[in-house]
């Protein structure tokens, strides 16, 4: 650990030093010239002074603008080092919801479907770019606490008996568990711990109600439904997106939000809703 700090504070202070280094120099070499030219053009001693007062402003002039060039180059650094460090959580984000959903075989690429969906009614809805951004982490990760359910449970090809609907339905509490520990993903963990509530208050596992759930989670459960019933599985084959809208058209205002289901239909109108 003391060897991975102590290599970025060492380059750290090596381009501290640079910077430190120009500057005495820059000043050096100003006082020197500045000096010896205002000898050789002052005739009198108020010339002396007045080229000494324009001396002292053309240094601080030159001087900021140094620091400017300085300062500005640092800041890029600092942000470009910001947006890789970015792109690699979200790959590893990525990473990991392609594992979750390799682990069952019936939902292959299902997190990254309906990811975009969610993301397209989002923008529909008119939601903030930052939101989107975390509506999409949340979206990725969805199921992430279902790895702290056993393979016997999350992998049974029957139905799960009522103690073992128990154990399935803590599976957002985990979520919540292992998420709200690592700062970064805080902000998406609306999704991963709220996507089961209902808006009639009948969902797990705070059973919310309305516009107590959080809208992200108001909007993947739709985006999730939908995706599911569009999508092959065993024991039955792919709904037709006007079938899955039916469907979901349904129980708004009970299960979903109904400003959802409202943009959903529109898309639905507008053959939008394919990802």
């Amino acid at each position: 650990m003391e060897c991975i700090i102590e290599k970025p504070m060492k380059e750290h202070d090596k381009e501290a030093s640079k910077v430190a280094a120009l500057y005495a120099v820059l000043g050096a070499l100003w006082i020197y010239f500045s000096d010896s030219l205002a000898a050789i053009l002052a005739k009198t001693p108020e010339d002396f002074t007045t080229l000494a007062m324009y001396k002292g402003w053309g240094y601080v002039v030159v001087t900021s603008l140094l620091l400017f060039v300085l300062l500005r180059r640092r800041i890029l650094r600092i942000n470009k080092s910001k947006i890789e460090v970015v792109r690699a959580y979200d790959e590893t984000i990525e990473a990991l919801s392609f594992a979750l959903d390799l682990k069952d075989k019936e939902t292959t690429w299902h997190s990254k479907r309906v990811t975009e969906l969610a993301v397209k009614i989002a923008k529909t809805m008119g939601l903030e770019e930052d939101q989107i951004v975390q509506l999409r982490r949340g979206a990725m990760i969805h199921d992430v606490g279902k790895m702290g359910i056993p393979d016997s449970i999350l992998l049974k090809p029957g139905a799960l008996s009522e103690e073992e609907s128990a154990i399935m339905r803590r599976h957002p509490s985990y979520a919540h568990e292992m998420l709200s520990k690592i700062k970064y993903l805080e902000p998406a963990l609306e999704i991963p711990y709220c996507h089961h509530e209902r808006w009639d208050g009948s969902g797990y596992p705070r059973g919310l109600k309305g516009e107590l759930i959080p809208l992200s989670a108001r909007i993947f459960m739709v985006a999730d439904v939908l995706d599911s019933l569009t999508s092959d599985r065993p024991y039955r084959n792919a709904w037709t997106h006007d079938d899955a809208v039916a469907e979901i058209k349904k129980e708004r205002g009970r299960l979903y939000d109904p400003a959802v289901v409202d943009v959903v239909v529109e898309l639905a109108a507008r053959g939008q809703l394919s990802v």
